[in-house]
């Protein structure tokens, strides 16, 4: 089953940003692609020191160390397909790090299957899941763009903390593709959005923090629906991981905690370099 599989490859910033202008362009066809997204900073009660007082640019060397873990972590699991990984930046409730973006070619339940496993082995507290092809997508997104300027994670986390500023609502989080951020306006199981504002509101208040923003010019480049979901686990409450471990087959645990091992040892590491 492994053999089909490739190893990850870090494709180029251009290319990934054309791969992923392409998928979000072509939201509503029949794509098969899905997008897996997390962060080598590990959640709060898992055990491992949380990294918020490292440096950007400590993150982004640990999350680069340990990328390729999710390759493993999908063949621990019986994932046979190509996995597409580029580590960009990320925010999640007002805080910027360097996130892991993994693209693959996967049904909901494969997809659901590898977040699971991710999020156990990387210790998140949630994976964010994108299906790109998902015929009754619901989820509003917005795509800001920037003019003249290399967005990297200094100017991403510049825009993210000027949008929440403007709202509240702006600051659950955002990921970033080529000189794109991408805002999703994140609905719970019964269709509520998590910050409160409905998708018109959404969009507005976007458009009020890219036309007010003095960092860069920016501004909205595209709108659209996405299905997108969050994959988690309370590890204050489940210090195991249970949610997790109720979604993954009891075989692959030793392989995942035998992965895990691995990430946990680089965060500690890195954990030394914190002030």
């Amino acid at each position: 089953m492994r053999s089909s599989a490739r190893n990850p490859r870090a494709i180029g910033p251009a290319a990934w940003a054309l791969a992923l202008a392409l998928v979000f362009a072509n939201l509503g066809q029949a794509l098969a692609q899905t997008l897996l997204i997390y962060q080598a900073n590990p959640a709060a009660g898992t055990g491992l020191p949380t990294l918020d007082a490292l440096s950007y640019d400590a993150l982004q060397s640990l999350t680069q160390s340990v990328a390729g873990q999710g390759t493993q972590i999908a063949h621990a699991v019986g994932f046979a397909g190509p996995t597409d990984i580029e580590v960009v930046p990320g925010g999640y409730k007002l805080r910027s790090d360097p996130s892991i973006v993994m693209q693959v070619t996967a049904e909901p339940r494969q997809a659901t299957l590898l977040a699971a496993a991710l999020g156990y082995a990387y210790r998140q507290e949630s994976v964010l899941v994108l299906d790109l092809g998902a015929a009754d997508a619901d989820q509003f997104y917005v795509r800001i763009a920037f003019a003249g300027v290399n967005l990297d994670g200094a100017l991403a986390d510049a825009f993210f903390r000027h949008a929440a500023a403007i709202d509240p609502a702006l600051g659950g989080g955002y990921t970033a593709f080529g000189q794109e951020l991408v805002f999703i306006n994140l609905r719970d199981e019964v269709g509520r959005p998590y910050g409160g504002l409905d998708d018109d509101a959404f969009k507005a208040a976007l458009a009020k923090a890219a036309a007010s923003f003095t960092g860069a010019k920016a501004r909205i480049a595209r709108t659209g629906l996405v299905e997108a979901r969050l994959v988690g686990n309370d590890w204050q409450a489940l210090p195991d991981g249970g949610t997790y471990r109720t979604l993954l087959p009891r075989d692959a645990l030793p392989a995942l905690d035998a992965i895990e091992a691995r990430i946990g040892g680089a965060v500690r590491q890195a954990a030394g370099q914190q002030k």
